[in-house]
Protein backbone atom coordinates (compact mmCIF):
# COMPACT_ATOMS: atom_id res chain seq x y z
CA UNK A 1 0.00 0.00 0.00
CA UNK A 2 1.58 3.28 -1.21
CA UNK A 3 4.91 1.46 -1.47
CA UNK A 4 5.31 1.36 2.32
CA UNK A 5 7.17 -1.39 4.19
CA UNK A 6 4.79 -4.28 5.03
CA UNK A 7 4.38 -3.41 8.73
CA UNK A 8 3.55 0.24 8.08
CA UNK A 9 1.31 -0.73 5.16
CA UNK A 10 -0.69 -3.08 7.39
CA UNK A 11 -1.02 -0.43 10.09
CA UNK A 12 -2.32 2.01 7.49
CA UNK A 13 -4.75 -0.62 6.15
CA UNK A 14 -6.11 -1.19 9.66
CA UNK A 15 -6.59 2.56 10.09
CA UNK A 16 -8.42 2.75 6.75
CA UNK A 17 -10.77 -0.16 7.52
CA UNK A 18 -11.49 1.31 10.96
CA UNK A 19 -12.40 4.63 9.34
CA UNK A 20 -14.57 2.93 6.72
CA UNK A 21 -16.29 0.67 9.25
CA UNK A 22 -16.98 3.66 11.50
CA UNK A 23 -18.38 5.62 8.57
CA UNK A 24 -20.58 2.68 7.60
CA UNK A 25 -21.81 2.27 11.17
CA UNK A 26 -22.74 5.95 11.34
CA UNK A 27 -24.68 5.68 8.09
CA UNK A 28 -26.41 2.54 9.37
CA UNK A 29 -27.33 4.28 12.63
CA UNK A 30 -28.97 6.98 10.52
CA UNK A 31 -31.07 4.25 8.86
CA UNK A 32 -32.03 2.87 12.29
CA UNK A 33 -33.07 6.39 13.30
CA UNK A 34 -35.26 6.68 10.21
CA UNK A 35 -36.84 3.32 11.08
CA UNK A 36 -37.42 4.59 14.65
CA UNK A 37 -36.11 1.40 16.22
CA UNK A 38 -33.19 2.86 18.18
CA UNK A 39 -35.10 2.96 21.51
CA UNK A 40 -35.90 -0.74 21.11
CA UNK A 41 -32.25 -1.81 20.83
CA UNK A 42 -29.35 -1.86 23.25
CA UNK A 43 -26.21 0.09 22.41
CA UNK A 44 -24.40 -3.04 21.23
CA UNK A 45 -27.35 -4.05 19.09
CA UNK A 46 -27.48 -0.61 17.51
CA UNK A 47 -23.81 -0.84 16.60
CA UNK A 48 -23.96 -4.29 14.96
CA UNK A 49 -27.19 -3.55 13.09
CA UNK A 50 -25.77 -0.16 12.13
CA UNK A 51 -22.60 -1.63 10.66
CA UNK A 52 -24.52 -4.16 8.56
CA UNK A 53 -26.95 -1.55 7.27
CA UNK A 54 -24.11 0.87 6.58
CA UNK A 55 -22.24 -1.72 4.55
CA UNK A 56 -25.44 -2.27 2.60
CA UNK A 57 -25.74 1.45 1.89
CA UNK A 58 -22.13 1.65 0.69
CA UNK A 59 -22.59 -1.36 -1.59
CA UNK A 60 -25.70 0.05 -3.24
CA UNK A 61 -24.00 3.41 -3.78
CA UNK A 62 -20.97 1.72 -5.36
CA UNK A 63 -23.28 -0.32 -7.58
CA UNK A 64 -25.13 2.82 -8.71
CA UNK A 65 -21.92 4.70 -9.44
CA UNK A 66 -20.43 1.69 -11.23
CA UNK A 67 -23.46 1.15 -13.45
CA UNK A 68 -23.17 4.82 -14.46
CA UNK A 69 -19.53 4.28 -15.40
CA UNK A 70 -18.26 6.67 -12.73
CA UNK A 71 -15.96 4.41 -10.72
CA UNK A 72 -13.22 6.96 -10.21
CA UNK A 73 -11.39 7.66 -6.96
CA UNK A 74 -12.60 11.29 -6.68
CA UNK A 75 -16.22 10.16 -7.05
CA UNK A 76 -15.78 7.44 -4.39
CA UNK A 77 -14.10 9.94 -2.04
CA UNK A 78 -17.07 12.29 -2.44
CA UNK A 79 -19.41 9.42 -1.56
CA UNK A 80 -17.29 8.66 1.50
CA UNK A 81 -17.50 12.26 2.68
CA UNK A 82 -21.27 12.34 2.17
CA UNK A 83 -21.62 9.18 4.25
CA UNK A 84 -19.42 10.71 6.95
CA UNK A 85 -21.62 13.79 7.09
CA UNK A 86 -24.80 11.70 7.22
CA UNK A 87 -23.52 9.37 9.92
CA UNK A 88 -21.35 11.58 12.13
CA UNK A 89 -24.05 12.82 14.48
CA UNK A 90 -25.72 9.41 15.07
CA UNK A 91 -22.33 7.80 15.62
CA UNK A 92 -21.17 10.43 18.11
CA UNK A 93 -24.51 10.26 19.93
CA UNK A 94 -24.17 6.50 20.25
CA UNK A 95 -20.54 6.63 21.37
CA UNK A 96 -21.37 9.22 24.03
CA UNK A 97 -23.90 6.78 25.45
CA UNK A 98 -21.32 3.97 25.59
CA UNK A 99 -19.76 4.90 28.94
CA UNK A 100 -22.16 2.94 31.17
CA UNK A 101 -22.33 -0.19 28.94
CA UNK A 102 -18.54 -0.27 28.68
CA UNK A 103 -18.21 -0.02 32.45
CA UNK A 104 -20.69 -2.87 32.84
CA UNK A 105 -18.78 -4.96 30.26
CA UNK A 106 -15.45 -4.44 32.05
CA UNK A 107 -17.06 -5.24 35.39
CA UNK A 108 -18.30 -8.54 33.97
CA UNK A 109 -14.67 -9.52 33.36
CA UNK A 110 -14.18 -9.79 37.12
CA UNK A 111 -16.01 -13.10 36.79
CA UNK A 112 -13.11 -15.53 36.00
CA UNK A 113 -14.85 -17.57 33.25
CA UNK A 114 -15.68 -14.33 31.42
CA UNK A 115 -12.09 -13.12 31.69
CA UNK A 116 -10.76 -16.42 30.37
CA UNK A 117 -13.20 -16.41 27.44
CA UNK A 118 -12.38 -12.77 26.63
CA UNK A 119 -8.68 -13.63 26.43
CA UNK A 120 -9.45 -16.59 24.15
CA UNK A 121 -11.57 -14.41 21.88
CA UNK A 122 -8.91 -11.70 21.63
CA UNK A 123 -6.22 -14.26 20.80
CA UNK A 124 -8.33 -15.91 18.09
CA UNK A 125 -9.33 -12.58 16.54
CA UNK A 126 -5.70 -11.42 16.56
CA UNK A 127 -4.49 -14.66 14.93
CA UNK A 128 -7.23 -14.50 12.28
CA UNK A 129 -6.42 -10.85 11.61
CA UNK A 130 -2.77 -11.72 11.00
CA UNK A 131 -3.87 -14.33 8.45
CA UNK A 132 -6.22 -11.81 6.83
CA UNK A 133 -3.29 -9.45 6.27
CA UNK A 134 -1.32 -12.06 4.33
CA UNK A 135 -1.31 -12.08 0.51
CA UNK A 136 -4.47 -13.40 -1.14
CA UNK A 137 -4.12 -17.07 -2.05
CA UNK A 138 -7.60 -18.67 -1.97
CA UNK A 139 -9.20 -19.92 -5.17
CA UNK A 140 -12.52 -18.10 -4.87
CA UNK A 141 -10.80 -14.77 -4.20
CA UNK A 142 -8.52 -15.11 -7.21
CA UNK A 143 -11.32 -16.33 -9.50
CA UNK A 144 -14.07 -13.82 -8.78
CA UNK A 145 -14.47 -12.30 -5.30
CA UNK A 146 -11.49 -10.01 -5.88
CA UNK A 147 -10.95 -10.59 -9.60
CA UNK A 148 -14.25 -8.96 -10.58
CA UNK A 149 -13.76 -5.85 -8.39
CA UNK A 150 -10.30 -5.43 -9.94
CA UNK A 151 -11.87 -5.50 -13.41
CA UNK A 152 -14.52 -3.00 -12.31
CA UNK A 153 -11.84 -0.63 -11.02
CA UNK A 154 -9.77 -0.99 -14.19
CA UNK A 155 -12.81 -0.34 -16.41
CA UNK A 156 -14.25 2.38 -14.10
CA UNK A 157 -17.60 0.65 -14.49
CA UNK A 158 -19.57 -2.38 -13.31
CA UNK A 159 -20.36 -4.57 -16.28
CA UNK A 160 -21.48 -8.05 -17.23
CA UNK A 161 -18.55 -10.25 -18.23
CA UNK A 162 -19.82 -13.32 -20.11
CA UNK A 163 -16.53 -15.14 -19.46
CA UNK A 164 -17.35 -15.18 -15.72
CA UNK A 165 -20.43 -17.03 -14.46
CA UNK A 166 -20.18 -14.99 -11.28
CA UNK A 167 -20.40 -11.53 -12.80
CA UNK A 168 -24.19 -11.48 -12.49
CA UNK A 169 -24.46 -13.11 -9.09
CA UNK A 170 -25.72 -10.92 -6.22
CA UNK A 171 -22.60 -8.90 -5.42
CA UNK A 172 -23.15 -6.84 -2.30
CA UNK A 173 -19.79 -7.93 -0.89
CA UNK A 174 -18.03 -7.47 -4.21
CA UNK A 175 -19.24 -3.88 -4.19
CA UNK A 176 -17.59 -3.45 -0.78
CA UNK A 177 -14.43 -5.05 -2.14
CA UNK A 178 -14.49 -2.61 -5.05
CA UNK A 179 -14.81 0.24 -2.55
CA UNK A 180 -11.89 -1.18 -0.57
CA UNK A 181 -9.76 -1.62 -3.69
CA UNK A 182 -10.20 2.02 -4.63
CA UNK A 183 -9.45 3.37 -1.17
CA UNK A 184 -6.70 1.06 0.03
CA UNK A 185 -6.08 -2.04 -2.07
CA UNK A 186 -6.88 -5.73 -1.85
CA UNK A 187 -6.03 -6.01 1.86
CA UNK A 188 -8.68 -3.43 2.74
CA UNK A 189 -11.12 -5.46 0.62
CA UNK A 190 -10.30 -8.59 2.64
CA UNK A 191 -10.65 -6.64 5.89
CA UNK A 192 -14.21 -5.76 4.87
CA UNK A 193 -14.95 -9.51 4.82
CA UNK A 194 -13.14 -9.93 8.14
CA UNK A 195 -15.23 -7.23 9.82
CA UNK A 196 -18.45 -8.64 8.39
CA UNK A 197 -17.56 -12.03 9.81
CA UNK A 198 -17.11 -10.55 13.27
CA UNK A 199 -20.68 -9.22 13.15
CA UNK A 200 -22.12 -12.73 13.41
CA UNK A 201 -20.00 -13.47 16.49
CA UNK A 202 -20.97 -10.17 18.12
CA UNK A 203 -24.65 -10.65 17.27
CA UNK A 204 -24.64 -14.15 18.78
CA UNK A 205 -23.18 -12.81 22.04
CA UNK A 206 -25.69 -9.96 22.20
CA UNK A 207 -28.56 -12.33 21.48
CA UNK A 208 -27.46 -14.65 24.28
CA UNK A 209 -27.07 -11.68 26.62
CA UNK A 210 -30.60 -10.48 25.90
CA UNK A 211 -32.04 -13.94 26.50
CA UNK A 212 -30.10 -14.48 29.72
CA UNK A 213 -30.04 -10.98 31.20
CA UNK A 214 -31.59 -12.21 34.46
CA UNK A 215 -29.54 -15.39 34.82
CA UNK A 216 -26.84 -15.89 37.44
CA UNK A 217 -23.96 -18.30 37.96
CA UNK A 218 -22.34 -19.95 34.95
CA UNK A 219 -25.11 -18.61 32.72
CA UNK A 220 -23.31 -15.25 32.89
CA UNK A 221 -20.52 -16.71 30.76
CA UNK A 222 -22.80 -17.93 27.95
CA UNK A 223 -22.64 -14.77 25.76
CA UNK A 224 -18.83 -14.87 25.58
CA UNK A 225 -18.86 -18.67 25.35
CA UNK A 226 -21.13 -18.41 22.31
CA UNK A 227 -18.67 -16.06 20.62
CA UNK A 228 -15.68 -18.17 21.60
CA UNK A 229 -17.24 -21.35 20.16
CA UNK A 230 -18.07 -19.55 16.93
CA UNK A 231 -14.61 -18.04 16.48
CA UNK A 232 -12.61 -21.13 17.46
CA UNK A 233 -14.30 -23.42 14.94
CA UNK A 234 -11.56 -24.39 12.43
CA UNK A 235 -13.67 -23.34 9.45
CA UNK A 236 -14.07 -19.85 10.91
CA UNK A 237 -10.37 -19.02 10.79
CA UNK A 238 -10.08 -20.41 7.26
CA UNK A 239 -12.97 -18.37 5.85
CA UNK A 240 -12.38 -15.11 7.71
CA UNK A 241 -8.85 -14.79 6.36
CA UNK A 242 -10.16 -14.34 2.82
CA UNK A 243 -12.58 -12.18 0.86
CA UNK A 244 -15.32 -14.79 0.94
CA UNK A 245 -19.03 -14.12 1.32
CA UNK A 246 -20.06 -17.01 3.56
CA UNK A 247 -19.71 -15.33 6.93
CA UNK A 248 -21.08 -12.07 5.58
CA UNK A 249 -24.20 -13.99 4.61
CA UNK A 250 -24.23 -15.68 8.03
CA UNK A 251 -24.01 -12.28 9.74
CA UNK A 252 -26.91 -10.88 7.72
CA UNK A 253 -29.01 -13.97 8.40
CA UNK A 254 -28.20 -13.89 12.10
CA UNK A 255 -29.27 -10.27 12.36
CA UNK A 256 -32.42 -10.93 10.31
CA UNK A 257 -33.32 -13.67 12.80
CA UNK A 258 -32.38 -11.39 15.72
CA UNK A 259 -34.63 -8.53 14.57
CA UNK A 260 -37.41 -11.00 13.76
CA UNK A 261 -37.25 -12.40 17.29
CA UNK A 262 -37.42 -8.91 18.79
CA UNK A 263 -40.37 -8.03 16.55
CA UNK A 264 -42.35 -11.16 17.45
CA UNK A 265 -41.61 -10.80 21.17
CA UNK A 266 -43.08 -7.30 21.15
CA UNK A 267 -46.44 -7.11 22.90
CA UNK A 268 -49.37 -6.98 22.45
CA UNK A 269 -48.70 -7.19 18.70
CA UNK A 270 -45.58 -7.74 16.56
CA UNK A 271 -43.53 -4.59 16.00
CA UNK A 272 -43.78 -3.58 12.34
CA UNK A 273 -40.64 -1.42 12.44
CA UNK A 274 -38.54 -4.31 13.75
CA UNK A 275 -40.06 -6.56 11.10
CA UNK A 276 -38.91 -4.02 8.51
CA UNK A 277 -35.41 -4.14 10.04
CA UNK A 278 -35.48 -7.94 9.81
CA UNK A 279 -36.59 -7.67 6.19
CA UNK A 280 -33.73 -5.30 5.39
CA UNK A 281 -31.22 -7.71 6.92
CA UNK A 282 -32.83 -10.53 4.95
CA UNK A 283 -32.59 -8.48 1.77
CA UNK A 284 -28.91 -7.89 2.46
CA UNK A 285 -28.45 -11.64 2.91
CA UNK A 286 -30.04 -12.28 -0.49
CA UNK A 287 -27.88 -9.51 -1.95
CA UNK A 288 -24.78 -11.42 -0.86
CA UNK A 289 -25.69 -14.83 -2.29
CA UNK A 290 -28.63 -16.47 -4.01
CA UNK A 291 -28.67 -18.94 -1.12
CA UNK A 292 -29.20 -15.97 1.16
CA UNK A 293 -32.93 -16.09 0.44
CA UNK A 294 -33.35 -19.34 2.41
CA UNK A 295 -33.40 -17.90 5.95
CA UNK A 296 -35.47 -14.80 5.07
CA UNK A 297 -37.89 -17.08 3.23
CA UNK A 298 -38.19 -19.37 6.24
CA UNK A 299 -38.76 -16.37 8.51
CA UNK A 300 -41.49 -15.17 6.15
CA UNK A 301 -43.27 -18.50 6.48
CA UNK A 302 -42.78 -18.34 10.24
CA UNK A 303 -44.38 -14.89 10.30
CA UNK A 304 -47.45 -16.20 8.47
CA UNK A 305 -47.68 -19.15 10.87
CA UNK A 306 -47.32 -16.93 13.95
CA UNK A 307 -49.95 -14.47 12.76
CA UNK A 308 -52.35 -17.32 12.00
CA UNK A 309 -51.70 -18.97 15.39
CA UNK A 310 -52.28 -15.74 17.28
CA UNK A 311 -55.44 -15.11 15.29
CA UNK A 312 -56.75 -18.60 16.15
CA UNK A 313 -55.90 -18.26 19.85
CA UNK A 314 -56.89 -14.62 20.33
CA UNK A 315 -60.12 -13.19 21.62
CA UNK A 316 -62.49 -11.16 19.47
CA UNK A 317 -60.60 -7.87 19.95
CA UNK A 318 -57.22 -9.45 19.22
CA UNK A 319 -58.58 -11.16 16.12
CA UNK A 320 -59.95 -7.86 14.84
CA UNK A 321 -56.61 -6.09 15.44
CA UNK A 322 -54.58 -8.84 13.80
CA UNK A 323 -56.91 -8.89 10.81
CA UNK A 324 -56.47 -5.15 10.43
CA UNK A 325 -52.67 -5.10 10.84
CA UNK A 326 -51.50 -8.45 9.44
CA UNK A 327 -51.13 -7.23 5.86
CA UNK A 328 -49.03 -4.34 7.12
CA UNK A 329 -46.75 -6.73 9.02
CA UNK A 330 -46.32 -8.91 5.95
CA UNK A 331 -45.52 -5.92 3.76
CA UNK A 332 -43.16 -4.43 6.36
CA UNK A 333 -41.16 -7.65 6.31
CA UNK A 334 -41.45 -8.63 2.67
CA UNK A 335 -41.03 -5.34 0.80
CA UNK A 336 -37.41 -4.70 1.91
CA UNK A 337 -36.41 -8.22 0.87
CA UNK A 338 -38.08 -7.83 -2.52
CA UNK A 339 -36.64 -4.34 -3.04
CA UNK A 340 -33.04 -5.20 -2.13
CA UNK A 341 -33.03 -8.57 -3.84
CA UNK A 342 -34.84 -7.11 -6.81
CA UNK A 343 -31.96 -4.72 -7.48
CA UNK A 344 -29.71 -7.64 -8.43
CA UNK A 345 -32.38 -9.61 -10.26
CA UNK A 346 -33.29 -6.54 -12.34
CA UNK A 347 -29.64 -5.95 -13.18
CA UNK A 348 -29.34 -9.57 -14.29
CA UNK A 349 -32.46 -9.34 -16.45
CA UNK A 350 -31.33 -6.14 -18.14
CA UNK A 351 -27.83 -7.51 -18.76
CA UNK A 352 -28.68 -11.04 -19.86
CA UNK A 353 -32.44 -11.48 -20.17
CA UNK A 354 -32.42 -13.92 -17.24
CA UNK A 355 -32.99 -12.58 -13.70
CA UNK A 356 -31.05 -15.46 -12.13
CA UNK A 357 -28.37 -15.91 -14.82
CA UNK A 358 -26.69 -18.33 -15.32
CA UNK A 359 -29.05 -20.52 -13.26
CA UNK A 360 -32.34 -21.78 -14.73
CA UNK A 361 -31.03 -21.18 -18.22
CA UNK A 362 -32.92 -24.21 -19.52
CA UNK A 363 -36.15 -22.44 -18.50
CA UNK A 364 -35.35 -18.74 -18.83
CA UNK A 365 -32.54 -18.78 -21.37
CA UNK A 366 -30.43 -15.66 -21.42
CA UNK A 367 -27.46 -14.23 -23.26
CA UNK A 368 -24.33 -16.39 -23.61
CA UNK A 369 -26.08 -19.40 -22.12
CA UNK A 370 -25.93 -22.93 -23.47
CA UNK A 371 -26.79 -26.33 -21.97
CA UNK A 372 -23.09 -27.20 -21.92
CA UNK A 373 -22.33 -24.20 -19.72
CA UNK A 374 -25.27 -24.64 -17.37
CA UNK A 375 -23.89 -24.56 -13.79
CA UNK A 376 -26.81 -26.71 -12.65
Amino acid sequence: MLGLPPLFAHILELIVITLLAGTATGAGLRVLHLLRVEPLLSLGERLVFGMLLGYGVISLLVLAVGLLGLLYVPVVVVLLHLLMVAGLRPLLRTLRAAKAPLRSAFNSLRYPPNLFLAVVILMVVAATLVKALMPVATQDDLMYHLALPRRYVEQHAIRFYPDSNYSLFPQLMEMLYTFGYMLGGDRVAVLFAFSMGLLAAAAAALFAKRLLSEKQGLWRALPLLTTAIFLTAPLTGFIMRAANTDFAQASAEMLALYAFYLAIQSTPRPNGRLLALSGICGGISFSIKYYGIAVPGALGLALLAILFYRWRKGDTVQKRQLKRHSVGYIFAYGVPIAALGGVWLLRNFISSGNPVWPAAGNLLGGSYWSPAADPE
